[in-house]
């Protein structure tokens, strides 16, 4: 249990390195300005928001993530619009890169964190042991 801790904690020091990495952001906006000035969707955190998942609404979503990441103190508000905005400057290909570069490595390298099960030879998802 130990193992796959330190595991997870050197993969999530991998991808805040890979999102604050400049050239990574270059390859993976729109437009050339975009994600150039320090706004309060920074390119990490829109890619950081994205990659949670919530059944909860928008807005509630990025007020609750947003009061996280100010670590208790008042975050500044926050519209959806605004997260949507900032997501249309952001390329699918980040996800790619960080699915095919850190996450998939790290799951399906030579020494796997989590036992991995297959069904008829494809992925069928990690077994975690309770």
């Amino acid at each position: 249990m130990q193992q796959v801790r330190r595991e997870v904690v050197a993969l999530v020091a991998r991808l805040r390195r890979r999102l604050g990495a400049a050239s990574f952001v270059a390859r993976h906006r729109v437009r050339s300005q975009d994600f150039t000035r320090r706004r309060q969707l920074p390119f990490a955190v829109v890619v950081r928001f994205t990659l949670r998942k919530s059944l909860k609404s928008l807005q509630r979503h990025l007020h609750e993530f947003l009061a996280e990441l100010a670590g208790g103190a008042l975050a500044a508000p926050m519209t959806a619009g605004a997260y949507t905005h900032a997501r249309a400057k952001l390329r699918h290909t980040a996800f790619i890169e960080l699915n095919r570069d850190c996450v998939l490595p790290a799951i399906y390298g030579p020494a796997p964190v989590l036992p991995l099960t297959r069904w008829k030879g494809h992925r069928a998802g990690l077994q975690r042991k309770v």
